[in-house]
């Protein structure tokens, strides 16, 4: 079974590199561009791990986990 990455990055130039690394080595990448859909994403794809980039605008990285980790078993609960 592949474990699913999710990869949130404001530039999608990263997002492509980083799936480039993590596909042969077995990964199954999702990239997502846009900081205010993580929860969402998160939903839908229910991956096994976050990369998260820090500096994004309208969000940043920090404010990211921050949340995620207020909002824990809401998102376990979906």
């Amino acid at each position: 079974m592949q474990k699913k990455v999710l990869i949130v990055d404001d530039s999608p130039a990263q997002v492509k590199l980083i799936q480039a690394l993590l596909e042969p080595e077995g990964y199954w990448p999702v990239g997502l561009n846009d900081p205010r859909r993580v929860e969402e994403a998160i939903a839908m794809e229910r991956p096994s791990v976050i990369l998260l980039d820090v500096v994004m605008p309208e969000r940043n990285g920090f404010q990211v986990c921050r949340e995620l980790k207020s909002n824990a078993n809401s998102i376990r609960s979906r």
